[in-house]
């Protein structure tokens, strides 16, 4: 096996309950390395991993708290429970910061990030009328420091409510798929397989306001820069930072533009540029 994934295991445990639950879960983890070094262990949490991540009783955890759920809020604003929530780009980013400080710069690169699953309704049905929005997500996924899933289905626009309706079979028909979202996904399964900095590289939070997030992702001498705007066309101002001080930026996905520290983005747009 070259990994495992351990369904709910926070309740997995002695006498029918989650007694000494830690100490078995990592005892699952060493057995698996045993059998194979490279397996890859990690858990389903809804709520907080961080303390099975911090004792490495786990390799990482399905990203629901750290990723998804400040995701859903910014962009679907939706909660876990499928109630409204606003939030803005301060509120998100100081969320998912709050929860990536808590593990180490390689437990970020681990942690499984989905924008939906088979346990939850399809990001694109939780966007309703912001369905526009969904190639931000998207994004987002492949640029944010951890592993991106893909739940089958997203990367044709397949869509559906809460279980059961999310474990749709897949669309085989290729008129019933969407041509333009799946050439995003395969656009950026591209570049970061050409990115190390996508792949290993920190990340800092540069500007958060309002409907705008920006960030750099940075490895060594190499830096990407990634802006999310869910709202209409703006400009902004970036402060001076060492992290931005590159000869040139590369526009590699998107349409935002980038001079002198000030980027113009497109209304609900997602921009990606190297430097």
């Amino acid at each position: 096996m070259d990994g495992w994934r351990l369904d709910v295991v926070h309740m997995l445990g002695e006498a029918g309950g989650a007694r000494n639950n830690l100490q078995h879960v990592a005892g699952i983890t060493r057995a698996a390395k045993a059998a194979q070094p490279e397996a890859f262990v990690f858990g389903e949490h809804f709520g907080d991993a961080r303390q099975w991540l911090q004792a490495d009783a786990e390799d990482a955890a399905m990203n629901y708290r750290g990723f998804t759920f400040p995701l859903w809020g910014f962009l679907a604003n939706t909660d876990i429970s499928y109630d409204p929530q606003h939030i803005d780009a301060e509120t998100c980013m100081a969320w998912m910061d709050n929860y990536r400080a808590s593990l180490s710069h390689q437990q970020q690169l681990r942690m499984f990030n989905q924008l939906d699953s088979h346990d939850t309704a399809r990001f694109k049905s939780l966007l309703g009328k912001d369905v526009a929005r969904l190639p931000l997500a998207v994004t987002w996924l492949f640029t944010w420091p951890g592993v991106p899933c893909i739940y089958y289905g997203d990367e044709v626009g397949l869509d559906g409510n809460n279980d059961p309706f999310c474990r749709k079979t897949f669309p085989w028909d290729p008129a019933k798929q969407d041509n333009v979202l799946f050439s995003l996904y395969q656009r950026l399964a591209k570049l970061r397989k050409q990115s190390q900095a996508l792949r290993y590289g920190g990340c800092q939070v540069v500007y958060a306001h309002d409907n705008v997030v920006v960030f750099v992702r940075v490895y060594n001498q190499q830096r990407v820069l990634v802006a999310i705007n869910r709202g209409e066309a703006c400009e902004v101002v970036l402060d001076d930072s060492p992290l931005l001080n590159v000869s040139a930026w590369q526009l590699k996905e998107g349409k935002g533009s980038v001079q002198e520290g000030i980027l113009s983005l497109p209304a609900i747009s997602a921009s990606v540029w190297f430097g």
